[in-house]
C-alpha cells in the first residue's frame, strides 16, 4: 500500500495545483468520477421510474381500452342553462342503443364549448369516449383521470364531457 501511495505522489508532485486533497487525487479526476457516479445513479433512477410506469401502463391498458370505447349518438336538442352564474351547454342525445341521455359539455384547454356549439346542429351524429381516462404522452407515459368527466355506464342518464373529446360525424 505504501508503494502505491509513493508512486501516486510521485506522479502528481510536479503539479500540486491540480490536486484537490493532500493525498494527491487530481481535481479533474475527482470531478469526473463524481459526474460518472451521479449520471449512473440518475440513469438507474430514470430506468426504474420508466419501468414502473411501463408496468402501470400494461396493468391499466384494458381499463384504458374500455374507457376509450366510443358511444355514438344523434343530437335531439341542444341548449344552454344557467347554473351558479355559469352557463352549461347541454346536448340531449339518443344513442345507437336507443337510450336518451344528456351530455353537459365543459371547456377543455384546447377547445371551448362555444366552438363546439357552432359545429353541432340538431340531427347531427356525434361520438365521444365512454370513460374518463386519458393517456399522458411523453417520456414517462401513463394514464390519468379527467376529473371533469364521468364514466358513462348503461344506466347513465346525465354526464359531463370535455369539448375536445366530442367529435361531430359528417
Amino acid at each position: 500500500m505504501e508503494i502505491i501511495k509513493k508512486v501516486w505522489k510521485g506522479i502528481w508532485k510536479d503539479s500540486p495545483h491540480v490536486t484537490a486533497y493532500g493525498g494527491g487525487m487530481p481535481s479533474i479526476g475527482c470531478f469526473g468520477i463524481t459526474a460518472l457516479v451521479t449520471f449512473g445513479i440518475a440513469g438507474l433512477f430514470v430506468y426504474a421510474l420508466k419501468s414502473g410506469f411501463d408496468k402501470h401502463v400494461k396493468e391499466e391498458n384494458p381499463n384504458l381500452q374500455k374507457s376509450n370505447s366510443f358511444i355514438t349518438a344523434k343530437v335531439l336538442d341542444e341548449f344552454y342553462e344557467k347554473v351558479d352564474n355559469r352557463s352549461n351547454y347541454t346536448l340531449r342525445c339518443l344513442t345507437d342503443k336507443n337510450k336518451e341521455m344528456y351530455i353537459s359539455i365543459t371547456d377543455a384547454l384546447t377547445k371551448k364549448k362555444e366552438s363546439l356549439d357552432s359545429l353541432i346542429n340538431k340531427g347531427d351524429k356525434i361520438t365521444f369516449p365512454k370513460g374518463n381516462l386519458s393517456e399522458n404522452i411523453g417520456f414517462i407515459s401513463g394514464y390519468h383521470e379527467i376529473e371533469e368527466e364521468i364514466y358513462f355506464t348503461d344506466s347513465t342518464k346525465v354526464g359531463n364531457k370535455c369539448a375536445d373529446r366530442i367529435k361531430v360525424l359528417k
